[in-house]
């Protein structure tokens, strides 16, 4: 048994033994096995060209990958089944792409099976069949040059639980409702929060005390009876940053219908909603930039240190207790660095400033009961906003496209069967969004 690492330092330099044994081995095969929980087309057709034009004719290959579910899977499968044609095309004339889908769970094997006419080499490790897997992050991969009958039968085992690309199995299903729901995106209220507040952890009794008193300090929210210390504030005192900056709400409305998860967009129109967001965001996010040059100054971190420290003196001095101040001052300089620095980065101020964040439609069709609320919120709304007045954006293309005469108010029921009518005749093009485009909501 040999141990191959993917990349290996050396005095000459790095090296990569795990590739280059595995590469070497194929390169005088006559059949492999490739079994990886992910993988990527370039490296698999890179890896598959080190064998010999002259013997890819009669070379046998099958390929066992994890499989997705959903809409997931139906580009998987057209990803691979352009991956088996690259290969053909190669001179590979006998390829056998499999999937394998474990039910909750992965199937997250990774193992190279090898061999010619009178030699067997098994890898097995943790490289995945990609180049980040061979040639970015550090792997392993354990060779036994030995027939190892446990190894062949978990292989067989595996093979035989399999799907080939081609199986009814992975075939697209028919197009419904559920079709016209893929085809969009969901957007939600962001959790992500800037927090400048301090939670100064007192002791009982002097919180007890200054809430009896109704006492107040400075670098608080003057409208609470006792809140923590802001960092915000304490910046505000001396300059002209804006003491509470806040995120504009987008209204989307017209271009979205209101479900149990969020706001459904259809796909056409996402980069719509994604140029409001951004227009709404701006301000704060702006706003947030001036606050990360702040605390990113040298002379700034000393003062609002020291503020914090007046602070605790206000406390001690309004309520006749002596505080453990060492503890506190040294919790809340790393509170402060801490803050400084997510404010710092970019990727981090444009989280805090968007007041939606967005995700494709999740793969839920399989849980009856979060499917069917999410369906049901969704008929819903449509419903309700034809009885509250004439259709509008989306509601509006909906409407439209299933010819729903004007002044009728269907029950859910009766909508979804109309949308699924149209999507199994037409397709989800039927639904031309460009036209909800036009139509703004009026507290814009």
């Amino acid at each position: 048994m040999d141990l191959l690492v993917s990349i290996s330092k050396t005095e000459s330099g790095s090296e990569n033994p795990a590739y280059d044994a595995l590469s070497n081995a194929i390169a005088n095969s006559t059949e492999a096995t490739i079994i990886s929980a992910f993988y990527e087309e370039e490296f698999l057709v890179k890896l598959m060209k080190v064998v010999p034009t002259s013997e890819r004719q009669g070379y046998k290959l099958k390929m066992l990958f994890n499989g997705s579910y959903g809409r997931r899977l139906g580009d998987q499968v057209q990803a691979l089944r352009s991956t088996r044609t690259r290969l053909r095309r190669a001179g590979f004339s006998d390829v056998d792409v499999r999937l394998l889908r474990v039910g909750g769970g992965l199937f997250h094997t990774k193992l190279y099976l090898v061999q010619n006419r009178t030699r067997v080499q098994w890898f097995v490790g943790s490289a995945n069949a990609t180049d980040n897997g061979f040639f970015v992050n550090e792997e392993i991969l354990l060779r036994f040059i030995t027939r190892h009958d446990d190894l062949r039968r978990y292989v067989l085992d595996k093979l035989n639980q399999s799907r080939p690309l081609d199986s009814d199995e992975f075939a697209p299903s028919p197009e419904d409702f559920t079709t016209l729901l893929r085809n969009g995106s969901l957007y939600f209220k962001s959790s992500a929060q800037v927090n400048f507040s301090f939670q100064t952890k007192l002791p009982e009794p002097v919180t007890d005390k200054i809430m009896k008193l109704g006492l107040r300090f400075r670098y608080t929210d003057p409208a609470l009876p006792f809140s923590p210390f802001n960092i915000r504030r304490a910046l505000a005192e001396n300059n002209e940053l804006d003491v509470k900056p806040e995120r504009r709400i987008v209204p989307i409305r017209a271009h979205s219908v209101e479900t149990c998860l969020g706001y459904w967009v259809p796909a056409d129109l996402t980069d719509i909603v994604d140029e409001k967001i951004e227009k709404r965001s701006g301000d704060y996010e702006r706003q947030l930039e001036i606050l990360a040059d702040e605390l990113a100054e040298t002379g700034r971190r000393t003062h609002t240190i020291s503020q914090f420290f007046e602070f605790l003196t206000d406390i001690e001095e309004t309520t006749g207790e002596t505080l453990q101040r060492e503890p506190l001052e040294e919790s809340f300089t790393k509170y402060y660095d801490r803050l400084a620095n997510r404010l710092a980065k970019p990727t981090m101020r444009r989280k805090y400033a968007r007041p939606l964040s967005d995700t494709p439609v999740p793969e839920m069709w399989d849980d009856p009961v979060v499917s069917t609320d999410f369906k049901e919120s969704f008929l819903f709304d449509v419903c309700t906003r034809l009885s509250g007045g004439p259709a509008r954006g989306v509601t509006k293309t909906i409407i439209e496209t299933i010819g729903l005469p004007a002044g009728e108010i269907p029950d859910p029921e009766d909508l979804e069967d109309r949308i699924a009518e149209v999507v199994r005749r037409s397709g989800v093009k039927a639904f031309r969004w460009t036209g909800a485009a036009a139509d703004e909501d009026e507290e814009e």
